[in-house]
């Protein structure tokens, strides 16, 4: 892989993460004549709503494109990057799965759980397999672990369970434009324990996402895709969702190709090292960013409740999370460095 093509990945990925944390921060919605409120509202819904609707299905779609890329001779490559994946993806899985009801224990034991979260930690009565099934595969009735971000890393494990039969299929003349338009068809249907949204973005970065470049009318279809989306929020009706998965597959397009036209082949996160060290911390940023993020945005409404903080909580939290939690991933790759490569599936800290 060129050195373009990794930090362009590290690039979009770490802009993604950013959209992750907003769309996860704990804001606050809009009651009836609060124009406060309202203008919150609205601000929130372009950000996380709009823009942010595009980082999950980016980070599939890239995923895709890892997972395939050199493995069109043989299906053994495949079966390296399955065993390479359990330590990427499998072992930080389990640990970050472990670590929130961790935290939740230790708060409820030192009486602070009510206080910061006006819930308690309740599950400690379930049998052990329920428990189990909380923390690492849904939290009933939510199609979510009890650390909700895990949910991506959880169905893309799923996804990896098939990728000998998406190899296959890839081979296949049209054979993954096919299985997309039948997971496009049952998404439709909105079912909740299914991860089709997992298997259509994976395939749509292993399909499209090699044969893209610097497409020229790349700007424009990311400009119909600003003005669709700001036509979803003024005008908010539910034929919408049968947009959504083109309106998103346009921009993930859009923002892979414009990148190419916008950041020159002389660019270098080596000469731009708090950038680089930020791009470097993404995977651990996902998957340690809760209970800090609701943390950090609940303390700063205590300052002085209004809407005005409402709004300063929404947009300062991500990044005073982020910046939290590089200054943790740094002490620990300093302190404990091997248990650091453990926790983000070796992708521990370079030197540029």
């Amino acid at each position: 892989m060129s050195r373009y093509l990794s930090e362009k990945l590290r690039l979009i990925s770490f802009v993604c993460i950013v959209l992750v944390l907003y769309i996860h921060s704990n804001f606050h919605y809009a009651d009836a004549g609060e124009v406060g409120l309202m203008l919150n509202s609205y601000l929130q819904k372009i950000i996380s709503g709009m823009i942010g609707r595009l980082a999950v299905p980016m980070f599939f779609a890239i995923s895709g494109f890892l997972f395939f890329r050199g493995t069109e001779e043989s299906i053994q490559t495949v079966y390296q990057k399955l065993r390479k994946r359990v330590r990427t993806l499998v072992v930080p899985f389990i640990f970050a799965a472990m670590f929130l009801p961790s935290v939740f224990l230790i708060l409820k034991i030192s009486g602070l759980l009510d206080f910061m979260f006006n819930k308690s930690f309740r599950y400690l009565s379930d049998p052990w397999w329920l428990l189990l099934c909380r923390i690492f595969v849904f939290n009933l009735p939510d199609n979510v672990p009890f650390a909700v971000q895990l949910w991506f890393l959880r169905d893309l494990i799923v996804v990896m369970c098939f990728t000998p039969l998406l190899w296959r299929l890839k081979r296949v003349k049209f054979g993954l434009e096919i299985l997309m338009l039948l997971l496009f068809g049952l998404s439709l249907f909105r079912l909740k324990y299914l991860p089709t949204a997992a298997f259509f973005w994976f395939c749509f970065g292993a399909t499209y996402l090699p044969k893209l470049k610097e497409a020229p009318r790349a700007t424009v279809g990311l400009l119909l895709y600003v003005v669709v989306s700001l036509l979803e929020i003024i005008i908010p009706d539910d034929v919408w969702h049968y947009f959504e998965i083109p309106m998103m597959a346009l921009g993930v397009l859009c923002v892979w190709a414009t990148y190419d036209k916008v950041i020159p082949e002389s660019f270098s996160l080596a000469s731009h090292k708090k950038l680089d060290c930020l791009c470097q911390s993404t995977f651990y940023i996902y998957l340690y960013q809760l209970p800090l993020l609701l943390i950090v945005g609940k303390l700063i409404m205590l300052v002085y409740p209004s809407s005005l903080t409402s709004a300063l909580a929404y947009l300062f939290s991500p990044w005073i999370t982020i910046v939290c939690l590089v200054l943790i991933a740094l002490l620990l790759h300093k302190v404990f460095p091997r248990f650091y490569s453990v926790l983000v599936g070796g992708r521990a800290f370079r030197s540029s």
